[in-house]
Parts: structure tokens; sequence; C-alpha cells
């Protein structure tokens, strides 16, 4: 719960992860370059890591991908408090709405934070692709 991943994998002796069904949200991510998908946990009891953005893989039909997501509540874009767990996966381009996503959490990378404006946003973006990267090739 505190978004310590590299402890966790360590006590679990895996990379932990969640399985959800993905949604379709407001499209924003798509028109800032970054499209996400939603992700509704199947399992409602499921323990979700702290609010932040984190260095992933993602796996969709048994095939692997790089990615980066989100939990939050997306300040920049609205004033709901509604939590929301958001992944850009890299290198994918597929429609997946109404089918299952596994996350596996590698790390932590930083805390979700407000921008001022959308244009700063995709600066911290286009940042936190090259960390990820860097975190997980």
């Amino acid at each position: 719960m505190e978004g310590r991943m590299e402890d966790v994998s360590q006590m679990l002796g895996r990379k932990y992860s969640l399985k959800g069904t993905v949604e379709h949200g407001n499209k924003l991510g798509r028109t800032l370059g970054y499209p996400t998908a939603n992700l509704r946990c199947l399992d409602k009891d499921q323990i979700i890591p702290s609010i932040g953005i984190y260095a992933i893989h993602a796996v969709h039909n048994g095939s692997r991908y790089n990615g980066m997501l989100s939990i939050g509540y997306n300040p920049t874009v609205t004033d709901k408090k509604e939590l929301r767990i958001e992944a850009n996966i890299f290198d994918f381009d597929k429609e997946i709405y109404d089918e299952t996503l596994e996350i596996f959490f590698v790390k932590k990378m930083r805390d979700e934070q407000k921008f001022e404006s959308l244009d700063a946003l995709v600066r911290q973006l286009h940042r936190d692709k090259e960390e990820t990267l860097k975190v997980i090739g």
C-alpha cells in the first residue's frame, strides 16, 4: 500500500500484480499522445498500490509489454475524487475494451501531481516514459 514494489516483489518471490477489465475512459490520453487502458479490478478485495506513477509490465493474451501506469485522481484534468487505474502500454495499438489485462508492478516512479497545464503534463509524461524505459528496458 506504500508503493514499495521492489520490497513486495522480494517478499512474494514475484512481482505484485492485479487483473482488470479494460473500460472506456474519456479518451484524453489518446489526444495527449499517451493512450491508456482504464482498468476495473476483477477482484473487489484486491489491494491497490498507493497513488502514483509506476513502471509496469502488462500482459494481454499471453504477450508481455512494457508500460507505465497511473493510480490516482487525475487532478490536472478533473476535480472528481474517483480513483482511476490507467495503463499506458508502450508499442501497443489494439482495441481491448472489455478484455482482461494483467499488470505486474516493477517500481513506483513518482507521486501523482497536479500540473498547471496539459502541456506541462505531456512534458512530464515524456520524462516518465524515459525514466520508465531506463528501469524496465
